[in-house]
C-alpha cells in the first residue's frame, strides 16, 4: 500500500503511528526480517502492518498489510464501526 501524507513521516514515525491504532498490529523489525504474513494474520482480528519503507522517488511510504478476511473483513469489522459510533453518539 503507498501512503501519503500530509508532512512526510519517517518509516519509525509511521510505525509508532500505526501501532496507536486500535485493530492494527505492527509487525515490522527489518533487522531480523521480521514482517508480517497472511499466515500469521489467519485467525485473527488484528490488521498486521509491516515492511514500512520509504517511496525512492518521493516523500510518500509503502507498507505491507495484512489481515484475515474472513474475520476482518466481514463480522469483526462491522461490529467495530458500530462500536465506535455508539462510543461517538452517533446512531
Amino acid at each position: 500500500m503507498l501512503v501519503e501524507t500530509e508532512r512526510p513521516l519517517s518509516p519509525a514515525q509511521a510505525r509508532e503511528a500505526c501501532a496507536h491504532f486500535p485493530g492494527v498490529r505492527v509487525v515490522d523489525e527489518p533487522g531480523r526480517d521480521l514482517f508480517p504474513t497472511p499466515q500469521d494474520a489467519a485467525g485473527q482480528d488484528d490488521v498486521l502492518v509491516g515492511r514500512i519503507r520509504k517511496d525512492l522517488g518521493s516523500d510518500r511510504l509503502w507498507l505491507w498489510q495484512v489481515s484475515d478476511n474472513l474475520r476482518k473483513g466481514a463480522a469483526t469489522n462491522a461490529i467495530q464501526i458500530a462500536e465506535a459510533m455508539i462510543q461517538r453518539g452517533l446512531r
